[in-house]
């Protein structure tokens, strides 16, 4: 539990022999060790966790690509945090301390683990007979593309279709209707991993 106070003491044992030990112990003040949320953003990793009870600061650490060790990349007074050192298609994994009454907590050894997927410029989203055809370019090491959509008066975005492969950056929207204006938008995706996405561009379905 955090802030609980625990007191240690160590006793050596040999066979049935058994030795004195200290009485007053060692004690220390328990912080829970952080859960972190991530996601892409257009500038960078965003991190977010749940505030620790007695903590004051927070230590950030990250691992880039295949390195075995964690690098500790700042310290913050906050539960977020945005990495803009990074580059597109790098994986990145993070894990967080919580420091506070003279006590570090400890960390998810694992981590969380991103990719780093660049946010998809939108080109063009333009009517035609047979649909919306919707444009973006292409982002690097994007093995897919999430294609959403909102018509008029919708809050949040549907997915409307998928493409595959990184160089296949055209989508068209067959499931449209006559006067009707969308607003588009384009995530890129690697395996799991999800790039941000842009606010959107529109398109009135007039042929």
């Amino acid at each position: 539990k955090s802030l609980s106070t625990y007191t240690y003491t160590v006793r050596a044992v040999n066979g049935s022999n058994i030795s004195s030990f200290n009485y007053a112990g060692k004690s220390v003040k328990h912080l829970t060790a952080p859960t972190i949320s991530i996601s892409n953003s257009t500038t960078g990793v965003y991190l977010q966790w749940n505030r620790i009870t007695g903590a004051n600061s927070y230590y950030v650490y990250r691992k880039a690509g295949n390195a075995k060790y964690w690098t500790k990349i700042d310290t913050v007074t906050g539960n977020s945090y945005l990495d803009r050192n990074v580059k597109a298609g790098v994986a990145y994994t993070y894990t967080i301390r919580a420091y506070g009454s003279k006590t570090l907590s400890g960390c998810n050894s694992y981590g969380w683990k991103t990719v780093y997927l660049n946010t998809p410029k939108l080109v063009s989203a333009l009517s035609y007979p047979n649909g919306v055809t919707v444009k973006w370019q292409k982002v690097p090491v994007a093995t897919w593309y999430a294609v959403f959509r909102k018509a008029e008066g919708d809050k949040s975005w549907t997915l409307v279709g998928k493409t595959t492969g990184n160089a296949n950056v055209t989508y068209v929207d067959k499931n449209v209707q006559q006067g009707v204006t969308y607003t588009y938008t384009v995530r890129a995706c690697y395996g799991n991993y999800r790039s941000w996405f842009q606010s959107g561009i529109k398109c009135e379905v007039n042929y």
